[in-house]
């Protein structure tokens, strides 16, 4: 799966046929909220990414984001999800392109914690401690 960056202009013709992807990787992880999210790659403010098969079928949609942390710009995977979890080690190895070519310095994944045995060369970097009240 090769993933295609999604022109901002264009995003709200392909957005409705893969925010489910989106909607139920956040449900799961817990992270970040859908509906901020959506508005922000609406807006622009977060790049949409999709990936599609030989036969042009919508397997798998991403959700990015740049930003300045601490002086160091960094590259983030807001969301990602579809089918084909064995495929998405090119997905991903392409975002993170995307991420030097924008002059990044490190790529974030936000995820649940068996994104970390797919991905071993990302280090757990801190983790979300949560107690319900």
């Amino acid at each position: 799966m090769q993933p295609l960056c999604v022109d901002p202009a264009r995003v709200c013709e392909i957005w409705p046929r893969v925010a489910h992807f989106i909607d139920s990787a956040m449900a799961r992880g817990g992270l970040t909220d859908f509906a901020q999210v959506d508005a922000d790659v609406r807006a622009g403010r977060m790049l949409l990414w999709i990936a599609i098969d030989e036969r042009a079928n919508l397997k798998a949609a991403a959700v990015t984001e740049l930003a300045v942390i601490q002086g160091r710009k960094v590259g983030t995977i807001v969301a990602c999800g579809g089918h084909g979890l064995k495929d998405f080690a090119g997905f991903i190895a392409e975002l993170e392109n995307h991420f030097r070519a924008e002059g990044c310095v490190a790529s974030r994944i936000l995820g649940r914690k068996g994104w970390a045995r797919i991905y071993p060369d990302y280090r757990v970097r801190s983790i979300v401690m949560e107690k319900a009240l």
